[in-house]
Protein backbone atom coordinates (compact mmCIF):
# COMPACT_ATOMS: atom_id res chain seq x y z
CA UNK A 1 0.00 0.00 0.00
CA UNK A 2 1.29 3.44 -0.90
CA UNK A 3 0.27 7.07 -0.71
CA UNK A 4 0.91 10.44 -2.34
CA UNK A 5 3.89 12.68 -1.54
CA UNK A 6 1.54 15.71 -1.78
CA UNK A 7 0.22 14.87 1.71
CA UNK A 8 3.28 16.66 3.11
CA UNK A 9 3.41 19.55 0.65
CA UNK A 10 4.02 22.75 2.64
CA UNK A 11 2.58 25.97 1.20
CA UNK A 12 2.58 27.98 4.45
CA UNK A 13 5.12 30.47 3.06
CA UNK A 14 2.51 31.54 0.47
CA UNK A 15 -0.51 31.94 2.76
CA UNK A 16 -0.18 35.73 2.87
CA UNK A 17 0.14 35.84 -0.91
CA UNK A 18 -3.06 33.78 -1.33
CA UNK A 19 -5.07 36.00 1.01
CA UNK A 20 -3.79 39.15 -0.73
CA UNK A 21 -4.65 37.74 -4.17
CA UNK A 22 -8.16 36.78 -3.11
CA UNK A 23 -8.72 40.24 -1.67
CA UNK A 24 -7.45 41.74 -4.91
CA UNK A 25 -10.13 39.69 -6.69
CA UNK A 26 -12.78 41.26 -4.46
CA UNK A 27 -13.01 38.87 -1.51
CA UNK A 28 -13.96 40.74 1.68
CA UNK A 29 -11.93 38.47 3.95
CA UNK A 30 -14.93 37.00 5.77
CA UNK A 31 -17.37 35.60 3.18
CA UNK A 32 -17.20 31.82 2.64
CA UNK A 33 -14.87 30.82 -0.18
CA UNK A 34 -16.41 28.23 -2.50
CA UNK A 35 -13.76 26.64 -4.75
CA UNK A 36 -14.25 24.62 -7.93
CA UNK A 37 -11.61 22.48 -9.66
CA UNK A 38 -13.31 21.32 -12.90
CA UNK A 39 -12.05 19.13 -15.71
CA UNK A 40 -13.38 17.73 -18.96
CA UNK A 41 -14.27 14.21 -17.75
CA UNK A 42 -15.52 13.04 -21.12
CA UNK A 43 -12.52 13.30 -23.45
CA UNK A 44 -10.67 10.38 -21.90
CA UNK A 45 -9.06 8.04 -22.73
CA UNK A 46 -6.39 9.43 -25.04
CA UNK A 47 -5.41 7.13 -27.89
CA UNK A 48 -2.68 7.17 -30.55
CA UNK A 49 -3.72 8.02 -34.10
CA UNK A 50 -1.31 8.75 -36.94
CA UNK A 51 -4.28 9.71 -39.14
CA UNK A 52 -5.38 12.40 -36.67
CA UNK A 53 -1.79 13.53 -36.27
CA UNK A 54 -1.41 14.05 -40.03
CA UNK A 55 -4.78 15.84 -40.19
CA UNK A 56 -3.78 18.14 -37.31
CA UNK A 57 -0.52 18.97 -39.10
CA UNK A 58 -2.32 19.77 -42.34
CA UNK A 59 -5.22 21.76 -40.88
CA UNK A 60 -3.43 23.38 -37.93
CA UNK A 61 -6.25 22.26 -35.62
CA UNK A 62 -4.59 20.79 -32.51
CA UNK A 63 -7.56 21.26 -30.17
CA UNK A 64 -7.96 17.53 -29.50
CA UNK A 65 -4.24 16.71 -29.48
CA UNK A 66 -2.96 15.63 -26.07
CA UNK A 67 0.67 15.31 -27.09
CA UNK A 68 2.60 13.92 -30.08
CA UNK A 69 0.26 11.48 -31.85
CA UNK A 70 -2.05 10.95 -28.86
CA UNK A 71 -5.53 12.46 -29.10
CA UNK A 72 -8.46 12.91 -26.77
CA UNK A 73 -11.66 10.95 -27.41
CA UNK A 74 -14.47 13.22 -28.62
CA UNK A 75 -17.92 13.08 -30.20
CA UNK A 76 -21.22 14.97 -30.18
CA UNK A 77 -22.43 12.74 -27.34
CA UNK A 78 -19.30 13.41 -25.28
CA UNK A 79 -19.66 17.15 -25.94
CA UNK A 80 -23.28 17.00 -24.74
CA UNK A 81 -22.22 15.19 -21.56
CA UNK A 82 -19.53 17.80 -20.91
CA UNK A 83 -22.04 20.63 -21.33
CA UNK A 84 -24.44 18.92 -18.88
CA UNK A 85 -21.62 18.54 -16.34
CA UNK A 86 -20.73 22.24 -16.57
CA UNK A 87 -24.39 23.30 -16.47
CA UNK A 88 -25.03 21.22 -13.34
CA UNK A 89 -22.06 22.71 -11.49
CA UNK A 90 -22.94 26.25 -12.55
CA UNK A 91 -26.60 25.98 -11.54
CA UNK A 92 -25.68 24.54 -8.14
CA UNK A 93 -22.93 27.07 -7.49
CA UNK A 94 -25.07 30.04 -8.57
CA UNK A 95 -27.85 29.00 -6.21
CA UNK A 96 -25.60 28.12 -3.26
CA UNK A 97 -23.34 31.17 -3.61
CA UNK A 98 -26.32 33.54 -3.73
CA UNK A 99 -28.00 31.90 -0.75
CA UNK A 100 -24.89 31.88 1.45
CA UNK A 101 -23.04 34.96 0.12
CA UNK A 102 -20.03 32.94 -1.10
CA UNK A 103 -17.06 34.26 -3.03
CA UNK A 104 -16.43 31.75 -5.84
CA UNK A 105 -12.94 30.62 -6.84
CA UNK A 106 -12.10 28.48 -9.89
CA UNK A 107 -8.84 26.51 -9.89
CA UNK A 108 -7.32 25.05 -13.05
CA UNK A 109 -5.11 22.35 -11.57
CA UNK A 110 -3.61 21.39 -14.95
CA UNK A 111 -3.09 23.34 -18.16
CA UNK A 112 -5.57 21.14 -20.00
CA UNK A 113 -8.33 22.23 -17.57
CA UNK A 114 -8.33 25.77 -18.99
CA UNK A 115 -11.24 25.14 -21.35
CA UNK A 116 -13.39 23.66 -18.58
CA UNK A 117 -12.55 26.57 -16.26
CA UNK A 118 -13.36 29.23 -18.85
CA UNK A 119 -16.63 27.61 -19.92
CA UNK A 120 -17.72 27.15 -16.31
CA UNK A 121 -16.87 30.76 -15.43
CA UNK A 122 -18.96 31.98 -18.36
CA UNK A 123 -21.96 30.17 -16.86
CA UNK A 124 -21.69 31.76 -13.43
CA UNK A 125 -23.98 34.63 -12.45
CA UNK A 126 -21.00 36.51 -11.03
CA UNK A 127 -17.53 35.85 -12.52
CA UNK A 128 -15.25 33.88 -10.22
CA UNK A 129 -11.69 34.51 -9.12
CA UNK A 130 -9.62 32.25 -11.39
CA UNK A 131 -6.24 30.67 -10.57
CA UNK A 132 -4.60 28.63 -13.33
CA UNK A 133 -1.58 26.36 -12.92
CA UNK A 134 -0.21 27.84 -16.15
CA UNK A 135 0.17 31.13 -14.25
CA UNK A 136 0.79 29.98 -10.65
CA UNK A 137 3.15 27.39 -9.19
CA UNK A 138 2.22 24.55 -6.85
CA UNK A 139 2.88 26.57 -3.70
CA UNK A 140 0.51 29.31 -4.81
CA UNK A 141 -2.22 26.91 -5.97
CA UNK A 142 -2.02 24.93 -2.72
CA UNK A 143 -2.11 28.11 -0.64
CA UNK A 144 -5.32 29.23 -2.37
CA UNK A 145 -6.90 25.78 -1.94
CA UNK A 146 -6.16 25.94 1.79
CA UNK A 147 -8.09 29.22 2.17
CA UNK A 148 -11.33 27.65 0.93
CA UNK A 149 -14.41 26.97 3.03
CA UNK A 150 -15.78 24.32 0.64
CA UNK A 151 -14.30 22.69 -2.47
CA UNK A 152 -16.06 21.09 -5.44
CA UNK A 153 -13.46 19.03 -7.26
CA UNK A 154 -12.98 16.63 -10.13
CA UNK A 155 -9.20 16.79 -9.59
CA UNK A 156 -7.58 14.37 -7.16
CA UNK A 157 -4.72 16.69 -6.19
CA UNK A 158 -7.08 19.56 -5.42
CA UNK A 159 -8.65 17.21 -2.87
CA UNK A 160 -5.29 16.10 -1.49
CA UNK A 161 -3.78 19.57 -1.15
CA UNK A 162 -6.90 21.07 0.45
CA UNK A 163 -7.01 18.45 3.21
CA UNK A 164 -4.12 20.01 5.14
CA UNK A 165 -6.53 22.84 6.03
CA UNK A 166 -9.48 20.52 6.66
CA UNK A 167 -11.42 21.88 3.69
CA UNK A 168 -14.71 19.99 3.25
CA UNK A 169 -15.22 18.90 -0.34
CA UNK A 170 -17.62 17.39 -2.82
CA UNK A 171 -15.96 15.10 -5.35
CA UNK A 172 -17.50 14.95 -8.82
CA UNK A 173 -15.44 12.01 -9.87
CA UNK A 174 -14.30 10.08 -12.90
CA UNK A 175 -11.10 9.14 -11.05
CA UNK A 176 -10.85 5.99 -8.92
CA UNK A 177 -8.43 7.79 -6.58
CA UNK A 178 -11.11 10.36 -5.70
CA UNK A 179 -13.62 7.56 -5.09
CA UNK A 180 -11.14 5.77 -2.82
CA UNK A 181 -10.19 8.80 -0.75
CA UNK A 182 -13.81 9.77 -0.07
CA UNK A 183 -14.61 6.19 0.92
CA UNK A 184 -11.55 5.94 3.19
CA UNK A 185 -12.59 9.14 4.98
CA UNK A 186 -16.13 7.81 5.41
CA UNK A 187 -17.56 10.71 3.39
CA UNK A 188 -18.73 8.96 0.24
CA UNK A 189 -22.43 8.72 1.13
CA UNK A 190 -23.14 12.43 0.73
CA UNK A 191 -19.97 13.91 -0.76
CA UNK A 192 -19.04 11.55 -3.59
CA UNK A 193 -20.81 12.22 -6.89
CA UNK A 194 -19.90 11.23 -10.42
CA UNK A 195 -19.56 13.28 -13.58
CA UNK A 196 -22.20 11.28 -15.44
CA UNK A 197 -24.83 11.30 -12.66
CA UNK A 198 -28.20 12.02 -14.27
CA UNK A 199 -29.35 14.18 -11.34
CA UNK A 200 -26.05 15.93 -10.77
CA UNK A 201 -27.55 19.39 -10.14
CA UNK A 202 -29.83 18.34 -7.28
CA UNK A 203 -27.24 15.92 -5.86
CA UNK A 204 -24.58 18.66 -5.78
CA UNK A 205 -26.94 21.15 -4.15
CA UNK A 206 -27.80 18.59 -1.46
CA UNK A 207 -24.12 17.78 -0.90
CA UNK A 208 -23.21 21.45 -0.44
CA UNK A 209 -26.01 22.01 2.07
CA UNK A 210 -24.99 18.82 3.91
CA UNK A 211 -21.41 20.10 4.23
CA UNK A 212 -22.63 23.40 5.61
CA UNK A 213 -24.60 21.55 8.32
CA UNK A 214 -21.80 19.17 9.33
CA UNK A 215 -18.62 21.10 8.53
CA UNK A 216 -16.88 20.52 11.87
CA UNK A 217 -17.57 16.77 11.92
CA UNK A 218 -16.30 16.51 8.35
CA UNK A 219 -13.17 18.46 9.25
CA UNK A 220 -12.47 15.99 12.08
CA UNK A 221 -12.74 13.04 9.68
CA UNK A 222 -10.39 14.73 7.21
CA UNK A 223 -7.84 15.43 9.94
CA UNK A 224 -7.93 11.88 11.22
CA UNK A 225 -7.44 10.39 7.76
CA UNK A 226 -4.68 12.87 6.92
CA UNK A 227 -2.64 11.62 9.90
CA UNK A 228 -3.02 8.09 8.58
CA UNK A 229 -1.89 9.06 5.07
CA UNK A 230 1.12 10.96 6.39
CA UNK A 231 2.14 7.99 8.54
CA UNK A 232 1.96 5.71 5.50
CA UNK A 233 4.11 8.16 3.57
CA UNK A 234 6.74 8.10 6.32
CA UNK A 235 6.70 4.29 6.33
CA UNK A 236 7.27 4.31 2.58
CA UNK A 237 10.30 6.56 3.10
CA UNK A 238 11.68 4.27 5.81
CA UNK A 239 11.15 1.23 3.56
CA UNK A 240 12.91 2.91 0.62
CA UNK A 241 15.84 4.01 2.79
CA UNK A 242 16.33 0.56 4.32
CA UNK A 243 16.03 -1.08 0.90
CA UNK A 244 18.72 1.19 -0.56
CA UNK A 245 21.04 0.62 2.40
CA UNK A 246 20.58 -3.14 2.07
CA UNK A 247 21.32 -2.94 -1.65
CA UNK A 248 24.49 -0.87 -1.08
CA UNK A 249 25.78 -3.24 1.57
Amino acid sequence: MGTDAAWKFDSSSHTGWAVAQLRQFGWDGTSPLLGIAPINPFWWPVRPSLTKWVKAKLTGDHSLQFQLWYFFSWSKQREHQFEKYLDAIARSVNKFAAKHSCHVVILGMERLDADACNKLNARLTKPASVFMSSEHDGYEMAAVLRQLSILITSRYHAQVLSMEAGVASVAISMDERLDNIMQEMGLSQYQLLHADDTELTSALQSALEYILSYQEQIKDKIGSQLVSYQKTLEEMGDFLTSSLLSYES
